[in-house]
């Protein structure tokens, strides 16, 4: 398996299948419109490859999974944040997941950076058991009520 860059030419199928993903997974009742799935695609056509904010793309024959990180600080202290992480049907069972953190932290690690922070939704199960498997621990919750 290969970690590269992201390459829009290359895997903004796979992006948007992932966002898609995320949004159905975490708001199982919002409605996909038309005008969101445009947005996914034009921020994701859009997306830099820099310290800010950075999308790789795990290749087995073809796109199997991305992760898409950036560069934040807390308190004058840098972190790296996992924006999202998506490993497609055909890249489950493949450690697409494992290889996909593992490359964002050598990354991080590259630039000085010792702390990895994920945010995952409440509803992804999984997500949240794999990421305690690979040593996330719960740092604080962030809770919310609609008004």
């Amino acid at each position: 398996m290969n970690i590269l860059p992201y390459d829009s030419t290359r895997d903004l199928d796979l992006y948007i299948e992932g966002e898609l993903a995320s949004i159905k997974n975490s708001i199982p009742s919002m409605k996909l419109e038309n005008y969101i799935v445009e947005g996914i695609k034009e921020s994701y056509k859009r997306m830099v490859n820099s310290e800010a904010l950075s999308g790789f793309t795990a290749l087995y024959e073809e796109p199997v999974g991305f992760i898409v990180v950036s560069k934040e600080s807390q308190m004058d202290q840098p972190y790296g944040l996992v924006r999202n992480l998506y490993v497609g049907k055909k890249g489950r069972g493949r450690l697409v997941w494992k290889a996909l953190s593992s490359h964002a932290e050598e990354y991080f690690r590259n630039m000085g950076i010792h702390k990895v922070a994920m945010e995952i939704y409440e509803p992804n199960k999984s997500a949240y058991e794999l990421a305690l498997h690979e040593g996330f621990s719960v740092a604080h919750y962030h809770m919310e009520k609609t008004i």
